[in-house]
């Protein structure tokens, strides 16, 4: 089957190429909010930096106010590159680590997958789910922060 692939035209073959690396990356996001929604009910700390990543971005996008949306945004963005540095010091270990251990290269790309998926989730917000107004979302962030404060 490789071999009939090889023979079609690279345009064809860098489509299916394509197709396939974004159907793993849907497939991983899909797994990794899964999975996310499961285990931050576990960590509060983790679920409090969820939720104030969104408020943060919510509140920029509300605002009329251009340079509150800009450095807002720009903080987000700082925050996940902090996961992403994380991620490639894992990836780096990993690499280096592997002489020793080959095992700790895969553990070590786990760990950068999930760091790179916390970037992902800090970044990335639509309200394409929600019906829900910046403003109404803001207020349903604001109630689940405080829950959270109060089971302290």
């Amino acid at each position: 089957m490789l071999e009939q692939i090889l023979q079609w035209p690279p345009i064809v073959q860098s489509i299916i190429g394509s197709a396939i690396f974004a159907a793993a990356l849907w497939i991983l996001k899909k797994v990794y909010s899964f999975c996310f929604s499961k285990v931050s009910k576990l960590n509060k700390e983790f679920n409090r930096s969820r939720i104030n990543a969104a408020l943060v971005h919510f509140t920029a996008m509300e605002s009329d106010n251009v340079s509150i949306q800009s450095f807002s945004l720009i903080g987000l963005i700082y925050v996940a590159f902090i996961d992403v540095l994380k991620a490639l010091i894992c990836v780096c270990l990993g690499v280096i680590l592997a002489n020793i251990m080959p095992i700790l290269k895969d553990v070590s790309i786990v760990f950068a997958l999930y760091f790179l998926m916390n970037a992902l989730n800090v970044v990335k917000r639509t309200s394409k789910d929600s019906e829900l107004t910046y403003k109404e979302q803001i207020e349903a962030l604001e109630k689940e922060l405080a829950a959270l404060e109060g089971k302290k």
